[in-house]
């Protein structure tokens, strides 16, 4: 759905492709930000509870995907775009380094199997999403500190308090202020949906 819209705008109008780009890069992180902190609060006995006790320890492998779904969902409007602007290269590139990131931590980690490749995921799309950021952030002009670092950081302390604290607010804190606080620094406003919705097609 996005993939021809980005390739259009890139072939006839720089700026509006550049409006385009940022405001789609936002309201991707935001969202998936927001479904991989929803997810993470699935309970640990909701596992064992669908699909038997050999399920038991799933939840943590979940835990670790979640954040391979958010960082996998943001390159993929990263990859639309480099292909967009004829940059494979860089896509590959970012392939190439993530893979070898991947490799290095399932040689390195004496983590259990599936929490390593799970974690070995993670890191891929990390590294790639690193990569591809900084290739675009010298072509596009965007407001990369909004759009996706700021976020980062808000996902990093949220993760932080997920694993770190057990008061009885924390469920309030998780799913009501800090989905709040992301929305309001991401400055996702309606003239932005507006744009959204008038230029996929």
């Amino acid at each position: 759905m996005l993939f021809p819209t980005i390739t259009r705008l890139i072939q006839t109008d720089k700026k509006k492709f550049e409006t385009y780009f940022d405001i789609i890069l936002k309201s991707i992180v935001f969202l998936s930000i927001i479904i991989g902190i929803l997810s993470l609060q699935i309970p640990n006995d909701f596992f064992s509870f669908i699909f038997g006790v050999n399920f038991k320890n799933s939840s943590n492998i979940f835990q670790v995907l979640c954040y391979y779904f958010i960082f996998s969902l943001i390159n993929s409007i990263l990859t639309f775009t480099l292909i967009g602007l004829d940059k494979e290269k860089v896509y590959l590139k970012s392939l190439i380094l993530g893979s070898l990131g991947f490799i290095f931590f399932f040689v390195f980690s004496e983590l259990n199997l599936a929490i390593k490749l799970s974690f070995c995921l993670v890191i891929f799309q990390l590294i790639s999403l690193i990569i591809m950021l900084f290739q675009l952030i010298k072509k596009i002009k965007f407001n990369f500190f909004q759009s996706i670092i700021f976020p980062f950081i808000l996902l990093c302390i949220f993760t932080y308090f997920q694993f770190s604290f057990n008061f009885k607010y924390l469920i309030i804190v998780k799913l009501i202020i800090f989905p709040i606080v992301l929305f309001l620094s991401m400055n996702i406003s309606k003239k932005d949906r507006d744009f959204l919705i008038n230029n996929i097609q």
